[in-house]
């Protein structure tokens, strides 16, 4: 079974940097760590933590629906974010997301930057999605 590329017209192409919006393998999706950016590479809510998470998960979302599923085949999140004090904003977002009940593994890092100046959070996403 062969890996397939995919890429999603909410993005501008990573071809450049040999980056993939998502890549899948059979029912596997695993989705690239993603910034609040609009089609045009524009960073999208500048200076504001909860803007860009509620970007970054409909960007996964988007992703997500493309491929025959949504953010409850989810079952993996890494957060990479730049200010300690964004964990609990960026928790409550994802739960309006997810939903009450709903759990995914997880794992959050505050790391000092992020390769974009101007993003303050980056977010990648591991789904299955039923055939």
């Amino acid at each position: 079974m062969q890996a397939e590329v995919i890429r999603t017209k909410r993005l501008p192409p990573f071809d450049n940097v040999g980056i993939a919006h998502a890549v899948r393998h059979g029912r596997l999706v695993f989705i690239s760590g993603q910034i609040a950016i609009d089609a045009d590479g524009n960073i999208m809510g500048k200076g504001d933590v909860t803007a860009q998470t509620r970007h970054i998960y409909d960007i996964i979302a988007t992703i997500l629906r493309e491929q025959g599923g949504s953010l409850r085949n989810v079952v993996k999140l890494l957060t990479f974010y730049v200010n300690p004090e964004d964990f609990r904003p960026m928790a409550d977002i994802r739960k309006s997301y997810f939903g009450d009940g709903y759990f995914a593994a997880s794992s959050s890092v505050c790391v000092k930057a992020l390769p974009q100046p101007d993003s303050l959070v980056e977010i990648e996403a591991v789904a299955i999605i039923e055939d």
